[in-house]
Formats: structure tokens, C-alpha cells, sequence
């Protein structure tokens, strides 16, 4: 185990081999690894299911792999080419990186108007491979790139663990139709539309009546270029990228590592604290995983860009460290301090390029970003303790914003000149929602069990000690950044504005980020002191080749065990939350018959409730997705309609209003009700609104007694309506014409 400063030639470090005599015996381990997983009970059926989709999930994979990581080799290597990072972790950068593009060209290519397709695709990953792989000019012959990079122990390690958290995260969703809760529905709709135009779009049509797009839209770019790649639906592109994406913000930890390592010539072995960060993250935390079962990928798209900025300004103020300790040692520091802003610039370029990804990819951890960002940079000026380093950081600093806010203009004033996501967030600030949402929005839920274990957070204290103890800043600052995320929840607690505009699940579902590498630090040191204290103990016994063992002996249970334990966590999150999947495969099948058996012009009556404090309507059941799947009308549109403009003006005061006659009471009164749709009153409603059909859904999210639901047995002995569906739990009513 070695630090990530120091040199790597094979000489110097006995555990690296060259690549081919490496993958030799990682085979021979994989091969080991796969008896023992298929022998054990609770991996043999993940690994069997894996094994079993191989021949047809090969071709995408290698699509999606090289989506992932060409990109961001590219622009590394014409950026940033990171030349003492191991592999691993400058794969899990490029991986992250490669996350980041897809929104920031779909806005730079707007003007062109429909410019993706796949065969743009093609050749983006195209140009992506020449720039990433073309041999260098240099006057000797250029070796091949793969012999030139070399795998250490810890590399491979790293890579097999994020291989099968990914392998166990496409496990749990291999039965599903579409995504979970409520949330997996507007970014179905958005990636569709996505696709629909070619690239970005205004009109919602012909799913909703909304004339304006200020989403981010960082997610669904990816689940886009993820279609135009592959050619699966967009229905299963959402679910796919959304767990690869999982995947990889697990991965990228091992990069945020690294860049922390830059700064520690004497942190020791550094590198398992990456892979110590990814084994938690991708077996033991709840969190990230457990995005699936809220449909929050967005979230994770923005934590993977988060990851990806925060490393390159990382890197950015270490290169600038570097060299205004040369200019010093030189004293030519007053003359050169332009130079010195100026020497990074092909970093500053990257970081303007991810920060301006970031700014599209999801609003409020962008909040997190910026807070990160400018907590690394004071702490990289206080340690060096130089005033210099902290004047050319600032003028860096103010250079890379300008030319992110450049890339991102455009979309800037999108937002500012159409719908209404600017006003929302300002009734934040201003405090004009009432208490009650606030408390609902901002409350500091328990961290233990869902965001982190509590042994966990007992390791990330004691890591935190240990940094304390040892000097090593990384560790301190790991903590800050934890704290900074709390506070972006309750800024009130600092005298700040704002309060409940980032909810505790944005918030709180950011902080593995910060506290896992933290608890990794504390197992690596731990191990690291009972290893060297028991060779001190027995100077000649082979205590090296016995501690070696048992570590790998520890990775391989925390692995095996969390395969079955993630597996599980769809399950769980229903146990606790309710049934979470609104489209079953009997409500696919529902879909179809409309699709078929009911006029193009038909509009459906669907099960909603009041959400956000009373100000809009969700969905509970497959009714809501009736517009993308069956290309019918319902009464209820994405969320999304309350923060988008429509036509007519007033949409979203008559979507609600037309639930409010329904159920007889204001939205803000969230009691559950039972809905009488056979009352004259409610049937003159639904005829005014153009209602000809009724669609109850196989399954209720949240559970039907805690949320609005229509009466089904009043439907049913009603003269007004006709069941002309009626199967696995889905019932179809006609709406009779008028007598």
C-alpha cells in the first residue's frame, strides 16, 4: 500500500505488474470469487441472473461502458491528464466527467434544433475514443494504451467491487415496467420528449398542456443518450441509467479520494481509503441504493457531477499550488502572478465545463457544489498559509465562474423569462409558504437507518479523531462539508434565508458523500495500526502475508453479504413506505387495451392527492402515466405543472379546482377522502371537463387509506358508468353520455 505522490515504476513498487500478468491473476481471483458467491445462498441468485443475461445484455453494456468512460478520457487527457492518479480512480473521474456532458451539449447544440439522433451518438463517442486513445506525438514510437497503463492491486480490486455493485443494482430492477413512485414519471416524460424534439424543447405536448421547459435536466439527457445509443424505450433507458448512475456515484468516490490524497504526500495508503469508500458506499449504506425506490435519479446525477467538480477544482487549486510555490522558491512571484492564474488554464477550462454541467443538472446540489468548492479552497489557502496561493485562487476562481455562467447563459435566462421554478424558490427565501410546509420540508429526520448505519457514523467520528490526531486536514474538511450540507437544509440556524427551499431528503441523502470516506479512513488507519503493531510484536513471523489475508478475507464478506442485503432494498423501502410501484405488468397490459380500444380523444379520470402542503396534486396510481403509455389525456398532469407555464394561463389553478369540486375541500385539508364520482354535482364536473372514462390502477402508492382515492363500489353500482375492463386488479369505467 503506497500513497498517491509517490512514483510508480514496478521497481519501486513490488505489488504493481504490468497489465497482462495482472489481469492473469484477477481471472484466477474473479474465477475464486464466482464458486464461492454461486456456493453461498444469498449471491447465487444475483450471480446466476447476471450470468444468464450475459449473451443479450452484452451489447449494451459495452455501449453504455464506453458512454461512460470515453468521454471523460478525453477530456482529460486534453484537459487534465492526471498523471500520478492510479488507474482506478482516474477511470471513476472520467466515469463522472462522462455523466456531466450530455446536458451541457444538448443546450450548446439548441440553436441547430433536433441534431441528436444515433448516429450522432456514434460519432460523439467516436471522436471521444480518437481524442482519448490517438498516439501522442513524440519523436519515439508510441506504445498501445494498453500497454502503457498498469493495474495495481488496489485498481483491480476497485474495479471488481464497482462491477458488481452494478451487476446487483440492474438485479432489483429486472422485473419492473418503469420507475418507481411518483418522481420516475416526469423524467420518463421529460427523457421522451427529449428524444421526440432532437434535443431540448418548450412544448410539453402531447403528454401536457405546458408551453415551458426550466427542469434541469441532467438525468434525462443521459437516459436520451442512453436510447439513442442503445435503441431500448425510454421507459427502460430511465431505469437502466438511472442504476448504472447509482453505480457510478459509488465509483466516483474513489476519485473524490484521490483528489483529497493530492494534498498528503505522507497520507498512507490512500488508494484503499478509495476502495474502503466504494465497498461501504456500494454494500453497506442504504444510501445511495435506496434511490430507487423514490425515483430520485436526478439526485444522483447530481451527486455524480458534484463528485466530478469538486475533483477538478481539487486539482485545479493543487496544480496552483505547485506552482506558486516554484514562483515563491523563485521570487518571482510579483512579476509572474498573471502567469500564475494563467498556468491552469486548460484545468480551468475542465472546471468551468463541469461547473456549468452541474449549474443543468440538478439546482439544489448545485447549492452543495458552490459550498464544497469554496470550503476546499479556504482550507487548501489555510494549510499552505499563503496569501499569494489564496489571491490567484480567487482570480482563478472568479475566471472559472464567469465561464461557466457563459456556457449556461442561455439557460439562465430561460429560467428567468419563462415559467415559474424562479418564483417558487424566491417564496422560499422570502418566507412566503406557510409553517407548515416549511416544518414539512425542512424537519432534520433520523439519520440512522436510512441515510447511514449507525456503526457507520460512529466510524466516520472515529475517522474524523484519527484525521485530528494524524494532521490530516482531508479528513477535517470531509467533516465541514457534512455540516455545510445540513446547514444548506436550515439556514435559519445561521441567520440565512432560504429555509425548506432544499428538502431533508436532498440534503440528508447527500451525506454519504462527505461521512463514508470519513468511516473508510478510520478502517484503513485501524488496520494500518494493528498491522504494524503486531509486526513490531512478532518481527519474524510473515504478519504482512497473514493481516494481507485477513483484510482481503473482510472485503470479500462485507461484498458477498451486501449482495443479498442490496438486493433486498426494494422490499424494504415498500415495507416502510408503502407499496412504490405505480405500473405493474397488469397495468402495462391495461395500457395496451386502451391503446386500442378507446377513441385517440378520450380523457381519463385518475386517482390523485393533495402534495406539497396543498399547492398541487399527485398521482397514486398507473392512471397518472396514461399519457405516455397509452397516449390518452388523464386529469392530472406531471408535477411539473407547478413550476412550468401552460396554456391556458391558469392551468394550474383549473387542474386544481377540478380536484377541489371533487373531493369537496381545499387541497390544504389533506385528510384522506373517499371521492363520490356519481354525485350529480361530481358527474356535471367530469362531463364539463371532457371526462369519458374512469382508470383505477392494480396498485395504490402511498397505500390507499392514507391518500384520496375514488369509490369503487359506488362506480360500480352507478347507471353512469360501465366497466369495460376489468382484470388483475384494473378496472376501466366508461363514462355514460348524458340521458
Amino acid at each position: 500500500m503506497r500513497d498517491l505522490e509517490q512514483p510508480t515504476t514496478p521497481a519501486a513498487v513490488p505489488e504493481q505488474w504490468p497489465m497482462i500478468s495482472t489481469l492473469r491473476r484477477t481471472l484466477l481471483g474473479l474465477f475464486g470469487g464466482l464458486l464461492l458467491a454461486v456456493a453461498l445462498p444469498g449471491p447465487r441468485p444475483i450471480l446466476l441472473w447476471g450470468l444468464a443475461s450475459l449473451p443479450t445484455a452484452l451489447l449494451p453494456t459495452v455501449l453504455i461502458g464506453a458512454l461512460y468512460t470515453l468521454p471523460g478520457i478525453a477530456l482529460l487527457r486534453l484537459l487534465s491528464p492526471l498523471p500520478t492518479w492510479p488507474v482506478g480512480p482516474r477511470l471513476a473521474l472520467a466515469s463522472t466527467i462522462s455523466v456531466a456532458l450530455p446536458p451541457l451539449l444538448l443546450l450548446l447544440t439548441a440553436p441547430l434544433g433536433g441534431l441528436w439522433q444515433p448516429l450522432t451518438l456514434w460519432l460523439y463517442l467516436l471522436l471521444s475514443a480518437v481524442v482519448g486513445f490517438a498516439p501522442t506525438r513524440n519523436p519515439s514510437p508510441p506504445r498501445p494504451v494498453w500497454q502503457r497503463m498498469r493495474l495495481t492491486t488496489s485498481d483491480t480490486v476497485l474495479l471488481i467491487v464497482v462491477a458488481a455493485a452494478l451487476l446487483v443494482r440492474l438485479y432489483v430492477v429486472r422485473e419492473l415496467p418503469t420507475g418507481l413512485f411518483g418522481d420516475s414519471y416526469h423524467h420518463t416524460m421529460i427523457a421522451q420528449l427529449l428524444v421526440d424534439h432532437g434535443g431540448l424543447y418548450q412544448s410539453w405536448l402531447p403528454y401536457a398542456p405546458l408551453t415551458t421547459m426550466t427542469y434541469h435536466f441532467g438525468l434525462h439527457a443521459n437516459v436520451a443518450f442512453v436510447h439513442w445509443l442503445t435503441g431500448m424505450p425510454v421507459t427502460t433507458g430511465l431505469l437502466i441509467t438511472g442504476q448504472v448512475l447509482n453505480a457510478l456515484v459509488v465509483f466516483g468516490l474513489a476519485a473524490l479520494v484521490a483528489a483529497l490524497a493530492q494534498f498528503a504526500p505522507r497520507w498512507p495508503a490512500a488508494v484503499w481509503v478509495g476502495v474502503g469508500a466504494v465497498l461501504l458506499a456500494g454494500f453497506v449504506t442504504t444510501i445511495p441504493m435506496h434511490f430507487v425506490v423514490w425515483g430520485r435519479y436526478t439526485q444522483l446525477a447530481g451527486q455524480i457531477v458534484l463528485l466530478a467538480t469538486v475533483c477538478v477544482w481539487l486539482v485545479l487549486a493543487h496544480h496552483t499550488q505547485q506552482q506558486v510555490q516554484q514562483a515563491s522558491a523563485e521570487q518571482t512571484i510579483g512579476r509572474d502572478w498573471l502567469r500564475l492564474v494563467l498556468a491552469g488554464w486548460r484545468i480551468m477550462l475542465l472546471a468551468a465545463i463541469l461547473s456549468a454541467a452541474m449549474v443543468l443538472t440538478h439546482y439544489r446540489v448545485t447549492v452543495f457544489t458552490a459550498a464544497l468548492i469554496v470550503s476546499s479552497l479556504v482550507a487548501v489557502v489555510l494549510v499552505a498559509r499563503s496569501v499569494q496561493l489564496g489571491l490567484v485562487l480567487a482570480a482563478q476562481a472568479m475566471l472559472v465562474g464567469g465561464g461557466a455562467l457563459l456556457l449556461v447563459a442561455a439557460w439562465l435566462y430561460n429560467i428567468l423569462q419563462k415559467g415559474y421554478l424562479l418564483r417558487n424558490t424566491q417564496a422560499f427565501v422570502v418566507g412566503q409558504f406557510d409553517t407548515a410546509r416549511l416544518e414539512q420540508t425542512a424537519s432534520i429526520p433520523p439519520i440512522d437507518p436510512l441515510y447511514l448505519p449507525r456503526l457507520l457514523l460512529a466510524l466516520a467520528v472515529l475517522g474524523l479523531l484519527l484525521a485530528l490526531w494524524q494532521r490530516v486536514w482531508q479528513g477535517v474538511l470531509l467533516a465541514v462539508w457534512a455540516v455545510l450540507i445540513v446547514l444548506s437544509m436550515v439556514p435559519r440556524a445561521v441567520g440565512l434565508p432560504g429555509t425548506g427551499a432544499i428538502d431533508a431528503l436532498t440534503a440528508f441523502g447527500t451525506l454519504f458523500i462527505a461521512l463514508v470516506p470519513l468511516a473508510a479512513y478510520a478502517l484503513v488507519q485501524t488496520y494500518l495500526g494493528i498491522a504494524q503493531a503486531a509486526a513490531r510484536r512478532w518481527p519474524t513471523a510473515p504478519v504482512q502475508h497473514i493481516s494481507t489475508g485477513i483484510a482481503a478475507a473482510a472485503l470479500g464478506v462485507v461484498l458477498l453479504g451486501g449482495l443479498p442485503h442490496q438486493a433486498q432494498i426494494i422490499p424494504r423501502g415498500i415495507a416502510t413506505y408503502g407499496n412504490a410501484q405505480l405500473v405493474t405488468p397488469a397495468d402495462m397490459q391495461a395500457m395496451a387495451w386502451i391503446a386500442a380500444n378507446t377513441a385517440p380523444e378520450s380523457r381519463f379520470l385518475v386517482n390523485s392527492f393533495p402534495a406539497y402542503g396543498g399547492t398541487m396534486l399527485a398521482g397514486s396510481d398507473a392512471g397518472w402515466w396514461l399519457p405516455l403509455l397509452a397516449h390518452r389525456a388523464s386529469t392530472l398532469p406531471p408535477i411539473t405543472y407547478g413550476s412550468e407555464a401552460a396554456t391556458p394561463p391558469d392551468f394550474l389553478q383549473q387542474v386544481n379546482a377540478f380536484a377541489v369540486a371533487l373531493r369537496g375541500k381545499p387541497l390544504t385539508d389533506t385528510t384522506p377522502t373517499i371521492i363520490d364520482a356519481t354525485t350529480p354535482e361530481a358527474l356535471a364536473t367530469l362531463r364539463a371537463a371532457g371526462v369519458s372514462h374512469v382508470y383505477i390502477g392494480a396498485a395504490s402508492v402511498p397505500v390507499a387509506t392514507a391518500i384520496d382515492q375514488l369509490d369503487i363500489s359506488r362506480l360500480q353500482a352507478s347507471p353512469a358508468y360501465e366497466i369495460v375492463y376489468d382484470q388483475e386488479g384494473v378496472l376501466i369505467f366508461r363514462l355514460n353520455s348524458e340521458p
